[in-house]
């Protein structure tokens, strides 16, 4: 009698595993303000319907320095101050380009094991201000090429639900900086974690092979 309870019990066991292995959609969801007084984000994970997770990040140190030493300027900006703080912003966004199109190079060989992952919904509105109109809409347009770059990378990726929405909203009287970004990623379990293991796999041998590269050139 308990032999046939204990093989029942891990019957049952198996069964919810492999349901929820073939049929189990997880969704990730991101919700972030990142501005120059305040940051925060907050995560929720559901499996179908049901909340699993929810992780609130408040006061994140997203320091952009050069919107904060605008706004806390209390002299008249020179014509100087404004050319640097123009370069600052150059130098920032570039390195964050820079560091997508790295991400990029990475994973291009590997990007089938993204597929598995939906990106169900995408918003991201970004509000800036140079405190010069020339300023601005230089700001503005480095902000749309990162986007672009980022919405490509993110196309190639990820199989994309629905049409991302992006916006940039430009301040031309005001030193200001804020992004909102809303974003919800759907994947199976099973899927995943075999993506995961793959990644993980090959992640191992990338190690390997570069340590022995390093040990080679000693």
């Amino acid at each position: 009698m308990i032999l046939f309870i204990v093989i029942g019990i891990i019957t049952f066991i198996v069964i919810i595993i492999l349901f929820l292995w073939f049929f189990g959609f997880l969704n990730v969801e991101f919700n972030g303000c990142f501005s120059v007084n305040n940051s925060e984000l907050e995560i929720k994970v559901k499996l179908w319907f049901i909340t699993l997770l929810k992780l609130r990040v408040p006061e994140m140190d997203f320091n952009m320095i050069p919107f904060k030493a605008s706004m806390e300027a209390e002299l008249p900006i020179s014509d100087e101050e404004i050319k640097i703080e123009q370069n600052d912003f150059g130098k920032w966004f570039h390195q964050l380009e820079d560091s997508f199109n790295l991400i990029r190079n990475f994973l291009k060989e590997k990007e089938s094991f993204l597929k598995v992952f939906k990106l169900k919904r995408l918003s991201w509105v970004t509000t800036v201000g140079g405190g010069e109109a020339h300023i601005t809409a230089v700001l503005s347009g480095m902000i749309w090429a990162v986007k672009s770059n980022i919405l490509r990378m993110i196309s190639q990726w990820f199989v994309l639900k629905e049409q991302p929405k992006l916006h940039v909203n430009p301040l031309f009287q005001a030193s200001y900086a804020e992004t909102r970004v809303s974003c919800m990623i759907s994947f199976r379990m099973g899927q995943a974690i075999i993506a995961g293991y793959r990644f993980a796999k090959y992640w191992k041998r990338r190690q390997q092979t570069s340590c022995q590269n390093i040990q080679y050139k000693a």
